[in-house]
């Protein structure tokens, strides 16, 4: 009978171990990843970005899926397909580094990267003839 309990707390040990491993394991699955094009817009234009899904990350865009610029708000998106959308990067803003986030996509909230927004080079034959 002790033989037997010891076989069956074992076994139970190993059993948990497997599905422990197998949890951490799913908990580090590859993250999606995410192609944003154009990487650099101008401050004066804005423009519109696409943002493309890998689609082995297993994450798809929905009709509500919108694009968040971390440090300006929501911008005005299209959805594509499930893979791909576009969003509108008004112009006016102010020159620097962004973080784009998916809210809503079909598994949550995923950033998606940055871009970068960045003031139009003066001509150097105007400021010539201002001198």
């Amino acid at each position: 009978m002790k033989r037997n309990l010891t076989k069956t707390g074992l076994s139970l040990a190993i059993l948990v171990a497997t599905l422990l491993l197998g949890a951490v394991l799913t908990a580090h699955a590859q993250a999606p990843i995410f192609t944003i094009e154009p990487a650099i817009l101008s401050t004066a234009n804005g423009g519109t970005i696409s943002v493309y899904a890998s689609s082995a990350a297993g994450v798809t865009f929905v009709p509500t899926t919108t694009v968040r610029m971390v440090g300006y708000g929501l911008l005005s998106t299209q959805v594509v397909n499930p893979l791909a959308l576009q969003a509108v990067v008004p112009p006016g803003l102010a020159a620097g580094t962004y973080t784009l986030q998916a809210l809503g996509t079909s598994d949550g909230d995923y950033d998606l990267g940055t871009i970068r927004l960045v003031a139009p080079l003066k001509n150097s034959l105007q400021q010539k003839r201002k001198a």
